[in-house]
């Protein structure tokens, strides 16, 4: 018996019953291995001239999702991201490779095409080289109203920011990429989109499909019969016995994960009124980040010339660090020119602007004193 079908069997026993429902496990069997050397930086590009391949290449991407569309030539195969039934599911696992990027769990809803941001999880780090698991508790819909003529359908997949590590994607090899080895048997199905949304956010206009790779992920998912196939409207299922966590946000559509920020938010602040000091070559700066995974980005100190003048559009670069920090208050030095000292040793200070960027996350901007 294989490392991953023994704790699918394990995990199933461990899973609580709900209702009198009995829990399947579905998505990925975790067997292929996480193979892609890419993160979320990278999309699946068109074909080039000659050539019938949607391939995973780096584009500098501030961060993605993905999720399972399953075999097209195996309709109803449970090794897919879309739940079959309204139910909840209850544990969510990956298989990374060696160097696995934060994650996050996300789910999905297809209302008559792709797709709505449900929830995401905060973010986790995946264990290197094996199989992880999240235990979650989300209420999930799969209801197809012959009268209406609407589907609304759930997906399960994950996002990541770009930049930080590979993901767990299995790429099946060449010649699996096109839309014609979509349809042979085994060759797998993917939904791809940049960058990744907030709860409540439509992502239909940047889905993608991609041929040939496999979502390794694998979900344990309790049904709901007595509720499925009932013409109701989206977002209005409950499902009697199950979610019942009390656990706040379990079972509704965070706005913000405590660990991953406030959306809309540069995760990098200042202490409250800093200002610097000229220290030699370096201009030290006291960073603080929020997340729970850590910061990495790069800050940039520009100077505004002519000030009350004709010139006061122009600026200049002083000094420019790249930096990795963990949760909290951190000393990143900034390295100088010459010329950009000289520019400082002309007063006892001078304002700045210091200018924060972290993939993904929006531009932060603040102004600070400079002594020499």
């Amino acid at each position: 018996m294989g490392r991953a079908v023994a704790l699918a069997i394990a995990v199933l026993l461990l899973v609580p019953a709900f209702a009198g429902a009995q829990a399947v496990t579905r998505g990925s069997p975790l067997t292929a291995p996480a193979n892609v050397p890419l993160g979320c930086e990278s999309r699946v590009s068109l074909p080039a001239l000659g050539s019938d391949q949607f391939l995973l290449q780096p584009a500098g991407l501030p961060s993605c999702s993905w999720w399972s569309t399953g075999p097209a030539a195996a309709i109803g195969d449970p090794n897919t991201g879309y739940v079959p039934t309204t139910g909840t599911i209850t544990n969510v696992r990956v298989r990374s490779g060696p160097n696995p990027a934060v994650l996050r769990l996300v789910q999905l809803r297809s209302v008559a095409g792709c797709c709505t941001v449900v929830r995401h999880t905060e973010p986790f780090q995946p264990t290197p080289n094996a199989v992880t698991q999240v235990t979650v508790n989300w209420l999930t819909e799969a209801v197809r109203d012959s009268v209406a003529g609407v589907s609304t359908n759930d997906i399960i997949g994950f996002s990541a920011i770009g930049g930080t590590g590979t993901l767990p994607i299995s790429d099946q090899g060449p010649g699996t990429h096109s839309p014609q080895a979509a349809f042979t048997p085994g060759v797998m199905g993917a939904g791809f989109t940049s960058p990744m949304g907030q709860p409540g956010a439509l992502i239909a206009a940047s889905n993608v499909g991609a041929y040939g790779y496999e979502v390794l992920l694998q979900y344990d998912f309790v049904p709901c019969p007595a509720l499925n196939n009932v013409p109701v409207a989206p977002g209005t299922v409950t499902c009697p016995g199950q979610n019942t966590v009390t656990t706040p946000g379990a079972n509704a559509a965070p706005t913000a994960p405590p660990s991953s920020g406030v959306p809309g938010v540069n995760p990098i602040s200042f202490p409250r009124g800093f200002n610097a000091r000229l220290q030699g070559i370096n201009v030290p700066l006291s960073l603080i980040c929020s997340l729970d995974i850590g910061c990495s980005g790069t800050v940039r100190l520009a100077l505004a010339l002519g000030a009350g003048t004709a010139r006061a559009a122009k600026t200049v670069t002083l000094g420019t660090k790249k930096f990795k920090i963990k949760k909290g208050r951190h000393q990143v030095k900034v390295k100088l020119g010459k010329k950009s000292r000289a520019r400082l040793r002309k007063k006892k200070s001078t304002t700045v602007t210091a200018i924060v960027t972290i993939p993904g996350m929006p531009t932060l901007r603040t102004t600070l004193k400079i002594r020499r």
